[in-house]
């Protein structure tokens, strides 16, 4: 009758053969990309999360964002408003404001583009985790600094 016995049975045989694939191709989650016949691979879309701090003051102390999955930064990009320069600090902890760990301490110098920072004391933050800023001391009168942190989760 032109019917494969048991056809009704999804196996990586019969899936293969159409030409699609199964959740089973992947071993991590993200983007699917063709990179052949019958060849797939996954990209992990960019994550980052920005904050800005407007009108920072010396010892300023925010708990900027928690992450409940273990993730490695990859980039900062600081971008500081008025004044000339600003100390700053940025910790991960499992409390929020705590200062066990600390991400990159650095002086951001230029406006309007900002400093890219890509070297880091511990860019491995675990899962369940605060990060935190502190602001250290500035040079002038500056109106916001804002940072984009660029991440992989793990």
């Amino acid at each position: 009758d032109g019917v494969e016995a048991l056809a009704d049975v999804t196996d990586a045989a019969n899936v293969a053969v159409a030409g699609a694939v199964m959740d089973s191709d992947f071993s991590v989650d993200g983007l699917m990309r063709r990179t052949g016949v019958g060849a797939y691979t996954t990209d992990d879309p960019a994550k980052s999360k920005t904050f800005t701090v407007i009108d920072p003051k010396a010892a300023d102390d925010i708990s900027v964002f928690f992450t409940d999955r273990a993730i490695t930064i990859t980039q900062i990009r600081a971008v500081r408003t008025g004044g000339t320069d600003i100390d700053w600090i940025l910790y991960h902890d499992t409390t929020a404001h705590g200062t066990a760990n600390t991400i990159v301490g650095a002086t951001s110098t230029s406006s309007g583009t900002g400093d890219d920072i890509t070297s880091f004391t511990d860019a491995t933050i675990p899962a369940n985790s605060f990060i935190t800023y502190i602001q250290g001391t500035t040079d002038g009168t500056p109106t916001e600094i804002s940072l984009t942190v660029y991440f992989t989760e793990d």
